[in-house]
């Protein structure tokens, strides 16, 4: 039987592909796959013009349960992949929460950016939007896991306190982020935690991304000898953005989250480690859960 974590972070690679080979996936999950008695219930659904932020809905058969899964930054050199990182780089202005209004927490203005995205997707078969789809129907009593890897699970780390606000106390909701940079400062990092005391946060030890906004000092000597050494330039660029943000007191939310004991490739390529440690299949494997297809992961 597999870990809900298995799950989910297979969803989310699987977030990656083309629509039909999402679709296809979940028609047909590989046999062994986590993701086996999970089908689509919405999307895939992109923002328009860009097509930044990708997003599905998939429902669990044997239980009352459904998945938002959010992609994190499209790999490839389209309008897509500037807007995500428009998203991922816009770090340096703290926008106010208001789902609910909670003193001093604030999400950074790429975050705010995708969130407000994401609130206006609708789907154009149902001519649903996320929160249509979880008032309605089968999926209006459903706990509802929200899920990403990467950019989403930054915009999970959001997207879960404003559903809160939006369906009320009573729903389930559980935020399961991998790989997430930081979405806010302290005071939302507090909120959240408090809103979400079970949520679950999976970074891998070796993965840079996840040190992104609150420990970008400790990439300078994250891949001990004999792996790659930081390169001079970027540790100078490190310094300068540490300073720089500082004021802004970004931080993880829910303490020191749920660490996955990264494995060091043979690499001495410092950027060829950060991209083999960020990658969906190392994080399934990091899990123990079966790798998908290679042109599905990032």
């Amino acid at each position: 039987m597999p870990t809900i974590q298995q799950t989910l972070m297979t969803l989310a690679a699987i977030s990656y592909a083309p629509d039909a080979d999402i679709r296809a996936f979940l028609a047909s999950p590989p046999a062994g796959s986590p993701a086996t008695g999970w089908t689509l219930a919405w999307g895939p659904v992109e923002t328009t013009i860009t097509q930044g932020n990708l997003v599905f809905v998939a429902q669990a058969a044997a239980a009352k349960q459904c998945a938002i899964v959010i992609r994190g930054t499209y790999p490839h050199f389209t309008p897509a992949l500037f807007e995500d990182l428009f998203q991922d780089l816009t770090v340096g202005i703290l926008l106010p929460w208001s789902y609910p209004a909670s003193p001093d927490a604030k999400i950074a203005g790429g975050t705010m950016d995708g969130l407000e995205d994401i609130k206006g997707l609708r789907d154009a078969a149902s001519g649903l939007s996320l929160l249509d789809l979880m008032q309605q129907g089968a999926l209006a009593a459903a706990d509802i896991y929200v899920a990403g890897h990467s950019l989403g699970g930054c915009l999970a780390t959001v997207l879960a306190p404003w559903l809160r606000y939006a369906l009320g106390a009573a729903r389930t909701i559980l935020p399961c982020t991998f790989a997430a940079p930081t979405a806010g400062n302290q005071a939302f990092a507090g909120m959240f935690t408090s809103m979400f005391p079970n949520a679950l946060r999976l970074y891998n030890t070796l993965d840079v991304i996840p040190m992104a906004w609150a420990n970008l000092a400790g990439v300078k000597s994250l891949y001990a000898a004999p792996g790659p050494g930081c390169p001079l330039a970027l540790k100078a660029g490190i310094d300068v953005l540490n300073v720089s943000l500082a004021p802004l007191k970004y931080q993880q939310p829910n303490g020191g989250g749920n660490p996955l004991r990264g494995v060091a490739t043979s690499s001495q390529n410092f950027i060829a480690e950060i991209l083999s440690q960020h990658d969906s299949n190392n994080y399934l494997s990091l899990l123990g859960a079966p790798t998908v297809p290679s042109h599905m992961p990032v």
